[in-house]
C-alpha cells in the first residue's frame, strides 16, 4: 500500500509492506526487496508460520518519474 494516491515532485511517498507467512513451517534468514526502491527493511528475518510482519520504505518523487504511474513490485526471497 501507498500513503498517498497522486504524488508531486519532491513529495515522500512511504510504501508500507505486509509479509505473511501463509505456509506449515517457519520461515529464516528472510529478505525482501522492491524493484525500484532495492531492499525493505522488515523488523524480523524469521517469520513463524501464520505469522505477519511489516516494513516501510520512503522514496522521494522526482520528475522523470512522472506523469506515469509509480509502479513497483517486491518479492521475498
Amino acid at each position: 500500500s501507498v500513503s498517498s494516491s497522486t504524488a508531486n515532485i519532491g513529495q515522500t511517498i512511504t510504501y508500507t509492506y505486509r509479509v505473511q507467512n501463509i505456509g506449515a513451517i517457519t520461515l529464516t534468514n528472510l529478505i525482501a526487496m522492491d524493484d525500484r526502491l532495492g531492499v525493505i527493511s522488515l523488523p524480523t528475518t524469521t517469520l513463524k508460520a501464520g505469522k505477519v510482519t511489516t516494513g516501510t520504505l520512503a522514496h522521494i518523487v522526482v520528475e522523470a518519474e512522472l506523469p506515469s504511474p509509480l509502479k513497483n513490485r517486491h518479492y521475498i526471497d
